[in-house]
């Protein structure tokens, strides 16, 4: 499955060269609406049962499951990074108050999303699937 998972990423970066964002503008555009969850760590959320989504609004953020708000906060893109950074402040959840920092990238209608897990200083710089961050991959609705 992590080959799988790591082969979809790496096939997306090559299309991202085409058809993706190139500053933090275009990029906070591009994220703009909602986007449904595929895939969490290499599984796909359908197989877990549950149905979750990420909205971008403006400078914002909301985490749905189930039609339940799970995490709401701000979030910064580093366009000057490739690939880019983003920080995720959150407001509401788990953690308020903390910030997790990540990779992004959009192409083809296709949100990939690497972070760290809370509590961890360390930022992920690729793609590929490691037990210590998470890995989301999202279609927009």
């Amino acid at each position: 499955m992590k080959w799988l998972m790591t082969s979809y990423v790496l096939a997306m970066a090559s299309l991202a060269a085409q058809s993706a964002p190139q500053d933090a503008t275009g990029m906070t555009a591009a994220l703009q609406g909602s986007w449904t969850l595929t895939h969490v760590n290499g599984k796909a959320v359908s197989s877990l049962g549950q149905k979750s989504s990420l909205a971008f609004t403006g400078n914002t953020y909301v985490v749905t499951t189930n039609g339940q708000v799970k995490e709401r906060g701000i979030f910064r893109i580093n366009g000057a990074t490739n690939p880019m950074q983003i920080d995720m402040r959150m407001t509401e959840g788990i953690a308020p108050g903390s910030t997790q920092l990540g990779v992004i990238q959009v192409a083809s209608g296709t949100l990939a999303l690497k972070t760290n897990t809370i509590g961890a200083p360390q930022r992920p710089t690729d793609f590929k699937a490691d037990p210590r961050y998470v890995l989301v991959v999202a279609q927009k609705e």
